[in-house]
């Protein structure tokens, strides 16, 4: 834990959709890498059904596409919990 305004986090680029961003965080490289390749697959998948889409709506698609697998795993999640604790 930080201590006396100390930042844990370590900073990292990204490359998403071909622009560089740097993101901070505690995660390690490889983790930051597979969520940059993670976005730019759901952003190729997009272009590629709705290829004269504006960049920003490509951008708000793929925000819904990754809440949407969010919401279901942690709905998924939320069962197997339940199933869980109903078997102790």
């Amino acid at each position: 834990m930080p201590m006396d305004g100390e930042d844990s986090s370590k900073r990292f680029r990204i490359e998403i959709d071909g622009e560089e961003y740097v993101v901070r965080g505690s995660s390690t490289s490889e983790h930051v890498a597979e969520i940059g390749r993670m976005i730019n697959q759901k952003i190729e998948a997009i272009r590629s059904a709705q290829p004269n889409l504006p960049r920003h709506r490509v951008g708000m698609l793929v925000a819904i596409n990754l809440a949407d697998e969010l919401y279901a795993l942690r709905k998924e999640n939320q069962e197997l919990l339940d199933v869980l604790e109903e078997a102790r």
